[in-house]
Parts: C-alpha cells; sequence; structure tokens
C-alpha cells in the first residue's frame, strides 16, 4: 500500500539533486548532494517497510496535517513505525521499476 505515497515534492526534490549534481562546482560538493539524494531516496523504502505494519493508513493520515513540509511528515512516520529515518550503513536504493 504505501508504494503509492510516492510524494510528489520528494520526486521535485531527487530531480533537483540530479540538477546540482551535474552542476557541482566540485567533487566535494558533488559528494555532498550524492548523499543529501541517497537520504531522499531512502525516505520512499522506509515508508513501504512502514506500510506493512498495521494502522499504517490512520497513522500516516493523522501526521500529514502536523508537519507544513512532506519529507518531515514521513520522516515522522517512518520514526514511529521504529525504523530509522536515514539509511544504514550500506543500504542502496531499489532498481528503478
Amino acid at each position: 500500500m504505501a508504494s503509492m505515497f510516492y510524494m510528489v515534492t520528494l520526486k521535485a526534490n531527487l530531480i533537483g539533486s540530479s540538477v546540482a549534481i551535474a552542476n557541482a562546482p566540485d567533487a566535494g560538493a558533488r559528494k555532498a548532494v550524492q548523499a543529501r539524494r541517497r537520504e531522499l531516496l531512502w525516505l520512499p523504502d522506509a515508508l513501504r517497510q512502514a506500510g506493512d505494519q498495521p494502522g499504517f493508513p490512520a497513522r500516516y493520515l493523522a501526521q500529514w496535517d502536523r508537519y507544513p513540509r512532506e519529507a518531515d511528515a514521513v520522516r515522522a512516520i517512518i520514526a514511529a513505525a521504529g525504523l530509522p529515518t536515514t539509511p544504514r550503513p550500506g543500504w542502496q536504493p531499489p532498481a528503478r521499476r
């Protein structure tokens, strides 16, 4: 169920990060943007895991209105499910479907 919640602003941020990586002035800046992008890619993966838990839809909707930014609401939902809000060491994004 949670796979349908791949958010629009998250997609926009991912597109923006691709542009930022391509236009980074140096390797350090590129590496920082790549790290941020990895964290953004973690959110839908963790949200899918949270979606497997009982009561997920109600918790999801209840959190949504409490936060002005979509990513903050998603992080709160992920944390409430007992999952880390940042990727684990060695985690790689799933292959595109």
